[in-house]
């Protein structure tokens, strides 16, 4: 008995040494193709602990929107989570007529900084390389959107409500080209309110505070959120932000999802739960309704 609790006792442990760990994923392997954030030896905040940072782009086979779409997959600011969360959602993306990028931001965490700095630096490094090519492409230079999960949410939220703030200090001509997004797709952003700022919240009512990161600036675009009410990173973070956006005469849209939790986006099972298989159908729906697409 007394073997059984001390297991139990060091399961918490067990479960915060595995959060440690980078995800276990291809996303830190180039390819053929992937395109360098940065010009060799001048990347900001560079630290030895961290992945270069690239881009890769797809293109669909009939370029037949003028959209593009960065892709940020998600993974506690430390690795990358999921096939799902990024060349899943690119595929999609060109099954639509629409260009698509994956960003592979830096991680895990800098040393001695905020936890998303880096990656935010690549944020809107990214953002500039993608406007920079939109005519060569075939895609609007303001119709640029962003997609990220969880850390990746949070990554989106930074791109898009902060983009005013400059997070590094320019390093080539690129960085003349503005950094703003024309739409943002936070997909169970994490780390949005003041109780939980480097985890899960620990209350969940709308009077919590939004994390000061966020600036709510000039260029914040429109946003269409998808929550679960189950996700321990409370989907009152995605309603908050929601909030302000109308407070500011943003057009935004928000789907909570009853009962489901973080990254239902990886278990749709279509006969219980159609909405998490098809909620890709409903961005689509609100690219139209917006004019996007």
């Amino acid at each position: 008995m007394k073997r059984i609790a001390f297991a139990l006792a060091l399961l918490p442990v067990v479960a915060v040494a595995v959060a440690a760990e980078p995800f276990p994923n291809s996303y830190s392997k180039r390819e053929a193709g992937d395109v360098d954030l940065w010009p060799e030896g001048r990347i900001p905040s560079a630290q030895t602990n961290q992945c270069i940072p690239w881009l890769r782009w797809h293109t669909p086979p009939e370029q037949k929107k003028d959209a593009c779409l960065i892709v940020s997959p998600g993974g506690a600011y430390v690795g990358w989570g999921h096939t799902a969360e990024g060349e899943d959602i690119c595929r999609w993306a060109n099954s639509i007529g629409m260009t698509a990028v994956l960003l592979c931001y830096r991680t895990p965490r800098p040393i001695g900084l905020a936890k998303h700095v880096t990656a935010w630096q690549d944020a809107q490094r990214a953002i500039r390389l993608v406007r920079s090519e939109a005519k060569k492409r075939g895609f609007s230079p303001e119709n640029i959107g962003f997609i990220g999960f969880s850390a990746g949410g949070h990554l989106t939220l930074m791109a898009a409500l902060s983009s005013q703030t400059p997070a590094y200090a320019p390093v080539d001509e690129r960085d003349r080209i503005p950094c703003h997004l024309n739409w943002a797709v936070p997909v169970y952003p994490a780390y949005v309110l003041s109780d939980g700022e480097d985890g899960p919240n620990k209350g969940n009512d709308l009077s919590l505070a939004i994390n000061p990161e966020f600036k709510f600036d000039a260029k914040t675009p429109p946003m269409i959120f998808f929550h679960g009410d189950g996700d321990p990173f409370s989907a009152m973070g995605s309603l908050r932000i929601y909030n302000r956006l109308r407070q500011m005469g943003i057009s935004g849209e928000v789907h909570i999802l009853a009962t489901r939790g973080h990254c239902f986006h990886f278990y749709p099972t279509p006969k219980k739960d159609t909405f998490s298989a098809m909620w890709l159908d409903t961005l689509r729906a609100w690219l139209v309704q917006t004019g996007r697409l």
